[in-house]
């Protein structure tokens, strides 16, 4: 009877060169960063009433994913910006002859704002 040679099986099927060409990967990393304050009645109105309603929050993430046939990096960014206050009681108008008060200006006055960016170049064969 011949005799028959098997390779480890470091070479073929756990850990040896074959098997990390053969493996998949990805990589995630990210941060973010946000601002938001609360004020209260109390607060300064020229502050509470300019910058008091600024809420901001920034975000980035790095994705790298390796296979056997591409490797591809994709980047992914975001951010966003809201201002929101309620300017109603900052100018109210006492009706002449009664205690009632008129309220000219709006309850809220809001603004919203949001941008959001990917990269995600063509697939690559690995070198």
């Amino acid at each position: 009877m011949p005799s028959r040679v098997t390779p480890p099986a470091t070479t073929w099927c756990g850990s040896g060169a074959l098997a990390q060409a053969s493996e998949s990967r990805t990589d995630t990393r990210g941060w973010t960063a946000s601002y938001s304050r609360t004020w209260g009645e109390r607060s300064n109105p020229f502050l509470r009433y300019t910058i008091g309603g600024i809420t901001a929050n920034l975000s980035r993430t790095v994705t790298f994913n390796s296979n056997p046939t591409s490797v591809d990096t994709s980047h992914s960014s975001a951010a966003a910006v809201s201002y929101s206050i309620s300017p109603r009681r900052l100018l109210p108008i006492g009706v002449p002859g009664t205690k009632a008060r008129v309220y000219p200006l709006p309850e809220r006055f809001y603004w919203n704002y949001a941008v959001t960016d990917r990269d995600t170049p063509l697939l690559r064969s690995p070198a």
